[in-house]
């Protein structure tokens, strides 16, 4: 990781990081030739859906994708990491596609499936509310009660 330095008042500065003795920033893991990153992704998004408690699903997936245990944690583990990254709704979260791919995986696959913010005030919404036979209605289509205040109609 390298330190940005900041070019304006109001930019964050990143700490250079160090990592333990023994620790490694390469998230990669080894699985079977016959089995993809993307399928290992989908496969434990799904058993964390079904969730039959963390021992159960890395043993799963060790045995499915003929897969070291440990690197079985470490796919447990690092989906979940692009899930939790995707739901913050900052693109700067995605992870690094070669060091991390599973993250990077689980955080498009999560990304596709979010709200778009604002979903009311962009064409793309209005134009998928008429799809479904929805039309947007505006405050000023709605009937709104009478207001009166000593005895003046208050709009």
């Amino acid at each position: 990781m390298t330190a940005v330095v900041p070019q304006s008042f109001g930019l964050t500065k990143m700490r250079e990081m160090t990592l333990p003795e023994g620790w490694t920033d390469d998230r990669n893991v080894t699985i079977r030739k016959d089995r993809t990153i993307p399928e290992l992704t989908i496969a434990v998004m799904k058993v964390l859906d079904e969730f039959e408690g963390e021992s159960a699903i890395v043993c799963a997936i060790a045995e499915d994708f003929g897969m070291t245990e440990s690197d079985a944690w470490l796919a447990f583990d690092r989906v979940q990491g692009g899930i939790i990254r995707a739901l913050t709704t900052q693109p700067g979260n995605c992870p690094d596609r070669a060091k991390d791919p599973l993250a990077w995986h689980a955080f498009h696959l999560t990304w596709e499936t979010l709200p778009p913010l604002h979903w009311c005030r962009n064409e793309g919404s209005l134009a998928a509310l008429g799809q479904l036979g929805m039309t947007p209605v505006g405050r000023s289509e709605i009937e709104q009660p009478e207001v009166r205040f000593m005895n003046t109609v208050v709009t």
